[in-house]
């Protein structure tokens, strides 16, 4: 993923109507790639976004495919963020200052 294009994503879920934005969540659960997204700076970006506008149901299913990905991570840091990103979603903690 390049930097203008997670910008352009990034702004679609921050500032779209919520069928979009639904729709561009739903595209990030069932992405086949999303392992690459997780590994990559600009990508986490966007996700770690998701999770903060995506409806409840949706940042549910969206951190379980996450979860599914960290063991296969090497990256012992990545791996750490991602915990910490996911324990501050569940327990209802902002994630705004987040930053891989």
């Amino acid at each position: 993923m390049q930097k203008c294009s997670s910008n352009v994503i990034d702004k679609c879920i921050e500032f779209g109507a919520p069928e979009n934005v639904k729709l561009i969540v739903d595209e990030l659960i069932n992405c086949e790639r999303l392992n690459n997204l997780i590994m990559n700076s600009y990508g986490n970006f966007v996700l770690v976004n998701s999770l903060k506008f995506a409806q409840d149901e949706q940042r549910e299913l969206l951190i379980a495919q996450i979860e599914k990905h960290l063991p296969s991570i090497s990256d012992l840091k990545l791996k750490q963020k991602w915990a910490v990103v996911i324990k501050k979603v569940r327990t209802g903690q902002s994630i705004k200052d987040i930053r891989f």
